[in-house]
């Protein structure tokens, strides 16, 4: 990582990336599940590029 955004944001991926699989994708629960609106999460699904799989 070059600094500590770069980190930050590999993190917060991550842990949106294994909530999201946790929840088989189900973004209302998610959001829910994490405690932040579900149009907020469906931007850092397009910002980090997660893809379900």
């Amino acid at each position: 990582f070059n600094n500590f955004q770069d980190y930050k944001d590999h993190a917060e991926k991550e842990f949106i990336k294994f909530k999201l699989e946790k929840n088989n994708w189900n973004v209302s629960k998610t959001a829910d599940e994490i405690d932040i609106q579900r149009s907020h999460l469906y931007s850092k699904i397009e910002k980090f590029g997660l893809k379900r799989e």
